[in-house]
């Protein structure tokens, strides 16, 4: 996130004055709107990036991992399958804002440039794509069925991408030459995608690990 001060330098009878802020906007068109507003003589506007979203990741994890610790403590009168769900739905908030701060295909200033006219796409086309949606709802099928988090050996994923992939070629051999799997093509091809970003999760849990 990414806010702009606006600081006007005032003239006073000797000459011009310190630097005082006018006041703190999200986007750099919004600080120059005011300036002109003010009719500012000489201003400067500041740009501060201001991470948000990992203290607030770093705190829903903090707050698992209290839980889980006061279950195991005694202190929490729940049954140990109440205590999981929770704590994977604590996971799954703070999973979600890593995937904002890695992919971050929605920047926090694009509703501020689509109200003020800008014609720049801010949103990647493939971000919307129904494809997407079926990856990622492949995805949560998958972790349902085997567990979230799955930081399995690479080559036990590179066996089971092969498998996928194995299957989508399969599908297209029918849908050319007749088979029970013709027409299966876009599904196989769903599950290909969604192992392979499984994976590609795997890899970024792990380096995050490291740091």
């Amino acid at each position: 996130m990414s806010v702009f001060v606006l600081e006007e330098f005032p003239i006073k009878e000797w000459g011009i004055g310190a630097p005082e802020v006018v006041g703190v906007f999200y986007s750099h068109e919004a600080a120059e709107q005011m300036a002109g507003e003010w009719s500012c003589f000489k201003f400067q506007i500041t740009k501060f990036d201001i991470d948000v979203k990992e203290p607030q990741r770093q705190g829903i994890k903090y707050a698992r991992d209290r839980l889980i610790a006061a279950y195991l403590n005694g202190s929490i009168d729940k049954s140990e399958s109440e205590v999981r769900n929770i704590a994977k739905m604590l996971d799954g908030a703070a999973e979600q804002l890593r995937q904002e701060i890695s992919d971050c295909w929605i920047r926090d200033d694009f509703g501020d440039k689509w109200l003020c006219g800008e014609k720049q796409k801010t949103i990647d086309k493939h971000g919307v794509t129904s494809a997407i949606r079926d990856v990622l709802t492949e995805m949560n099928r998958q972790d349902e069925k085997w567990g979230a988090d799955r930081n399995l050996s690479p080559f036990v994923w590179q066996a089971i991408l092969s498998e996928e992939v194995g299957e989508f070629a399969q599908a297209i051999l029918h849908d050319e030459y007749g088979g029970e799997h013709a027409g299966t093509a876009r599904a196989e091809m769903v599950q290909v995608a969604a192992v392979a970003l499984q994976v590609i999760e795997m890899y970024d849990r792990v380096q995050e690990d490291k740091q």
